[in-house]
This record gives C-alpha cells, structure tokens and sequence, in this order.
C-alpha cells in the first residue's frame, strides 16, 4: 500500500477524513503537504485552518498567504476568503476589492457578503440593491444565500 503522506494521490482525501473526525493538527499536516505539492484545494483548507487558530504563529499573515498562493494558482474560492479575512479585519477597500474579484469569477454568495459589508458601513442603497439582486440571479449560489438576499432587499426596499 502506498504511504499517503509521501505521495500527492490521496493526501487531501485524507486530510479531509482527519479534519471531519475533529483531528485538526492531523488534518493540518495533510493539508499543508498537499499544498506545498501545489494542490490548490489543500491551500484553501490550509488558510481555513490557520484562520481557524489552528496553528496560532502568524495566524492571519499566513491565512493569507495561502489564499493569494491558491488565488495565484487559479483557485476562485481564495478571493472571497480573503475577502471577508480582509472584512473581518476592517479592511473594507482590500475586502471590496477581494469580492469583486470572486464575483468576476462567477462566485454568486460573494455578491452577497459583498452587500452585507456595504450594509455594515453604510453605503447607498441602490449599490446594495444590485449586489442583492446579482445574488438572487446567480446560477452559482446556495438557496440559503438568495433567501437571505430576498431578505435583505425587503427590508431595504
């Protein structure tokens, strides 16, 4: 049988099945040899999991190091987890920046989180309104997101 953690077959299968059974440092480890082997999947879940407090030593500065490295690879989802690592940090220009670059991708959620951090700091609500609206019109959202979405655009109406 070949040894999983010397080869990249199988290394984020793996990962995965530690981190669901709650073995975090395990999971880690997988992750971060997936994607020191360049799989974008692993970096992502490597970010997670720094940003999770996993590993604490330069949490948020290596959370978003391996989001711009998978960003940098072609990996969509990093924009939107750095946009709201970005958010959460205050950094709302760097954050709008970040969404707007997943929203380019095709990412529909990030339209919406996009227009709850508009919310937040207050900007017009005509802008809310189409991001709101371009959340409800995606072909690549959750039905939780458009529910929220129509949620939002009520109570801003």
């Amino acid at each position: 049988m070949k040894d999983m953690f010397h080869s990249t077959d199988g290394i984020f299968d793996k990962a995965y099945a530690f981190y669901e059974k709650g073995m975090l440092e395990e999971a880690f480890d997988y992750f971060l040899r997936g994607a020191e082997s360049g799989d974008t999947s692993c970096m992502i879940w490597v970010g997670v999991l720094y940003g999770d407090g996993v590993k604490e030593d330069a949490q948020n500065k290596e959370e978003i190091s391996w989001y711009e490295r998978a960003w940098k690879k072609g990996e969509l989802s990093a924009a939107n987890n750095l946009a709201i690592v970005y958010k959460n940090q205050k950094n709302y220009s760097d954050a709008e920046c970040w969404f707007k670059k997943a929203i380019r991708g095709g990412d529909g959620d990030a339209n919406l989180e996009l227009a709850k951090m508009l919310i937040d700091v207050g900007r017009e609500n005509k802008e809310i309104r189409s991001y709101l609206t371009a959340t409800i019109e995606s072909n690549y959202v959750t039905e939780a997101s458009i529910d929220e979405a129509q949620t939002l655009l009520e109570s801003i109406a």
